[in-house]
């Protein structure tokens, strides 16, 4: 059974080669996960970006060593339709390992960073503070060294990393441009996908079947308030994750108020570049000789 505790049982046999005297046979009874447990782990591992293929084909054989004989037959019929794409940083866990460490012993680390896949050859040294996980991705939130604010970097762009055994980290209290105290879980949701912008507050007049997908997306503030049958929701997000969501919903969502005015600039561009580009297309398209018809 999935729900049965665990417990030690201890099984006393007659010894055969003695007159007299048992053998005792110890065993545990019951299981530390149920199959559905690890149905749920393994999906975990294959969602994951941040894990590379041939680790997560083995950290899948080890969690199926602890189903039971009936573990393939109980979830036969879930098929996988979504092709993850991957990290190819065989050194992930090392750099886990590596990072966690520092973070636990308050040292800096330093390593080699890439961006369009090519490294700049200079090393980058870091003060860390937490490793989190954001769209499938580790990222080592941490303060550059001469900067008064929070970064942010990839783990699988992160080469050679190294912890610096004598270099104590700079506090994250004593940061000027980090809100004390500091609220990881209210960053992240400021801050989706690492977004390296400043959050901003926006209102926005939702139409109801749009509510839970609003909720979905970013961090509420407050409640909804219900105003001529529409919901008044107010959000804390970066600019450029509010104009790219908005600009596909924006015949059931409307601004209503921004603490800063560059969002409707931001949007309103962004509008006029989708005219512009597909005014001229159409034009193109219908012109004769196109070969379209």
């Amino acid at each position: 059974r999935d729900d049965e505790p665990l417990e030690i049982v201890c099984e006393c046999t007659p010894n055969v080669n003695r007159e007299r005297g048992y053998l005792k046979k110890y065993y545990i009874k019951g299981r530390l996960f149920s199959d559905t447990e690890l149905r749920l782990l393994c999906d975990g591992v294959l969602f994951s970006k941040g894990i590379e293929e041939k680790q997560a084909n083995g950290i899948i054989r080890k969690l199926q060593k602890l189903s039971s004989k009936y573990f393939g037959k109980t979830f036969e019929m879930i098929r996988y339709t979504d092709v993850v794409k991957r990290t190819n940083n065989e050194m992930l866990f090392r750099m886990l390992k590596v990072i966690g460490a520092a973070i636990k012993k308050k040292r800096k680390v330093s390593f080699l960073y890439k961006k369009n896949k090519k490294s700049k050859g200079k090393r980058t040294t870091v003060s860390p503070y937490y490793l989190v996980i954001s769209a499938g991705h580790y990222y080592l939130l941490c303060n550059y060294d001469g900067k008064d604010d929070i970064a942010r970097y990839r783990l699988d762009r992160i080469e050679g990393v190294q912890l610096l055994k004598d270099e104590v980290i700079k506090r994250l209290e004593s940061l000027p441009g980090v809100p004390y105290p500091f609220r990881l879980r209210e960053y992240m949701e400021e801050h989706p996908r690492m977004s390296f912008e400043k959050p901003v507050d926006v209102t926005l007049s939702v139409e109801e079947h749009m509510l839970d997908a609003v909720e979905e997306e970013f961090r509420l503030v407050g409640e909804p308030m219900i105003l001529d049958g529409k919901y008044m929701v107010r959000i804390r997000s970066s600019k450029s994750s509010i104009c790219n969501w908005i600009i596909n919903v924006t015949e059931y969502i409307r601004i209503e108020y921004v603490s800063d005015l560059s969002v409707i600039d931001l949007l309103c561009t962004r509008a006029r570049h989708i005219l512009e580009q597909y005014d001229t297309t159409a034009k193109i398209l219908l012109c004769p000789g196109s070969g379209l018809k």
